[in-house]
Protein backbone atom coordinates (compact mmCIF):
# COMPACT_ATOMS: atom_id res chain seq x y z
CA UNK A 1 0.00 0.00 0.00
CA UNK A 2 1.30 3.47 -0.90
CA UNK A 3 0.96 6.15 1.76
CA UNK A 4 0.29 9.83 1.15
CA UNK A 5 1.56 11.23 4.44
CA UNK A 6 4.74 10.58 6.38
CA UNK A 7 5.22 11.97 9.89
CA UNK A 8 8.43 13.22 11.45
CA UNK A 9 10.74 10.90 13.33
CA UNK A 10 10.41 11.62 17.05
CA UNK A 11 12.74 10.47 19.82
CA UNK A 12 14.33 7.91 17.50
CA UNK A 13 10.98 6.18 16.94
CA UNK A 14 9.71 5.18 13.53
CA UNK A 15 7.68 7.64 11.55
CA UNK A 16 3.94 7.32 11.21
CA UNK A 17 2.55 6.67 7.77
CA UNK A 18 -1.02 7.36 6.70
CA UNK A 19 -3.04 7.03 3.59
CA UNK A 20 -5.10 10.21 3.33
CA UNK A 21 -6.78 9.60 -0.02
CA UNK A 22 -10.37 8.51 0.05
CA UNK A 23 -12.99 7.92 -2.60
CA UNK A 24 -16.64 7.02 -2.43
CA UNK A 25 -18.91 5.65 -5.08
CA UNK A 26 -22.05 3.61 -5.37
CA UNK A 27 -22.98 0.82 -7.75
CA UNK A 28 -24.68 3.17 -10.23
CA UNK A 29 -21.60 5.38 -10.42
CA UNK A 30 -19.30 2.37 -10.87
CA UNK A 31 -21.49 1.11 -13.73
CA UNK A 32 -21.54 4.52 -15.39
CA UNK A 33 -17.76 5.07 -14.99
CA UNK A 34 -16.17 1.58 -14.96
CA UNK A 35 -12.70 2.80 -15.97
CA UNK A 36 -12.31 5.38 -13.19
CA UNK A 37 -9.90 4.71 -10.33
CA UNK A 38 -8.27 6.44 -7.38
CA UNK A 39 -4.61 7.18 -7.91
CA UNK A 40 -2.17 7.92 -5.09
CA UNK A 41 0.23 10.60 -6.24
CA UNK A 42 3.86 10.76 -5.19
CA UNK A 43 4.46 12.36 -1.83
CA UNK A 44 6.60 15.47 -1.92
CA UNK A 45 8.17 17.69 0.69
CA UNK A 46 7.14 21.30 0.51
CA UNK A 47 7.89 24.39 2.51
CA UNK A 48 5.65 26.45 0.22
CA UNK A 49 3.21 27.22 3.09
CA UNK A 50 5.98 28.76 5.20
CA UNK A 51 7.29 30.63 2.16
CA UNK A 52 3.77 31.84 1.35
CA UNK A 53 3.29 33.06 4.94
CA UNK A 54 6.57 34.95 4.89
CA UNK A 55 6.32 36.49 1.43
CA UNK A 56 2.58 37.11 1.07
CA UNK A 57 0.74 37.05 4.37
CA UNK A 58 3.12 39.08 6.56
CA UNK A 59 3.43 41.98 4.10
CA UNK A 60 -0.37 42.31 3.95
CA UNK A 61 -0.58 42.40 7.75
CA UNK A 62 2.27 44.91 7.88
CA UNK A 63 0.67 47.12 5.21
CA UNK A 64 -2.66 46.97 7.02
CA UNK A 65 -1.02 48.15 10.27
CA UNK A 66 0.80 50.93 8.41
CA UNK A 67 -2.40 52.19 6.78
CA UNK A 68 -4.28 52.08 10.07
CA UNK A 69 -1.49 54.03 11.79
CA UNK A 70 -1.60 56.68 9.08
CA UNK A 71 -5.38 56.94 9.37
CA UNK A 72 -5.12 57.36 13.14
CA UNK A 73 -2.51 60.09 12.62
CA UNK A 74 -4.72 61.95 10.18
CA UNK A 75 -7.75 61.69 12.44
CA UNK A 76 -5.77 63.05 15.42
CA UNK A 77 -4.50 66.06 13.46
CA UNK A 78 -5.80 69.38 14.86
CA UNK A 79 -7.12 70.65 11.50
CA UNK A 80 -8.37 67.21 10.40
CA UNK A 81 -11.91 68.21 9.37
CA UNK A 82 -11.11 71.46 7.57
CA UNK A 83 -8.17 70.33 5.44
CA UNK A 84 -9.08 69.04 1.93
CA UNK A 85 -5.68 67.31 1.68
CA UNK A 86 -6.46 65.23 4.79
CA UNK A 87 -9.93 64.40 3.45
CA UNK A 88 -8.53 63.10 0.15
CA UNK A 89 -5.72 61.23 1.89
CA UNK A 90 -8.14 59.68 4.37
CA UNK A 91 -10.44 58.54 1.55
CA UNK A 92 -7.50 57.03 -0.36
CA UNK A 93 -6.19 55.29 2.76
CA UNK A 94 -9.65 53.93 3.59
CA UNK A 95 -9.84 52.45 0.07
CA UNK A 96 -6.38 50.90 0.52
CA UNK A 97 -7.40 49.55 3.92
CA UNK A 98 -10.54 48.02 2.42
CA UNK A 99 -8.38 46.33 -0.22
CA UNK A 100 -5.95 45.04 2.43
CA UNK A 101 -8.85 43.69 4.52
CA UNK A 102 -10.23 41.89 1.46
CA UNK A 103 -6.79 40.38 0.78
CA UNK A 104 -6.37 39.39 4.41
CA UNK A 105 -9.80 37.72 4.45
CA UNK A 106 -8.97 35.80 1.28
CA UNK A 107 -5.64 34.67 2.73
CA UNK A 108 -7.28 33.49 5.95
CA UNK A 109 -9.78 31.52 3.88
CA UNK A 110 -6.89 29.98 1.93
CA UNK A 111 -5.00 29.15 5.15
CA UNK A 112 -8.08 27.51 6.64
CA UNK A 113 -8.67 25.57 3.43
CA UNK A 114 -5.03 24.45 3.36
CA UNK A 115 -5.29 23.33 6.98
CA UNK A 116 -8.51 21.44 6.23
CA UNK A 117 -6.89 19.72 3.24
CA UNK A 118 -4.03 18.56 5.49
CA UNK A 119 -6.11 17.63 8.54
CA UNK A 120 -9.53 16.97 7.02
CA UNK A 121 -12.54 15.98 9.06
CA UNK A 122 -10.70 14.03 11.67
CA UNK A 123 -12.66 11.18 13.07
CA UNK A 124 -11.02 11.67 16.46
CA UNK A 125 -11.39 9.99 19.80
CA UNK A 126 -12.43 13.39 21.20
CA UNK A 127 -15.31 13.56 18.74
CA UNK A 128 -16.53 10.11 19.72
CA UNK A 129 -16.23 10.87 23.44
Amino acid sequence: MRFTWKGLQWENLDRGFKRLDRAMSNADWRIKYPEEKLEVLARQFSDEVAKWNKEIFKPVTKQKRRIMSRLEGIQRAPNYRCNPFFEKLEKRLNNELEDMLDREELMWKQKVREQWVVEGDRNTKYFHT
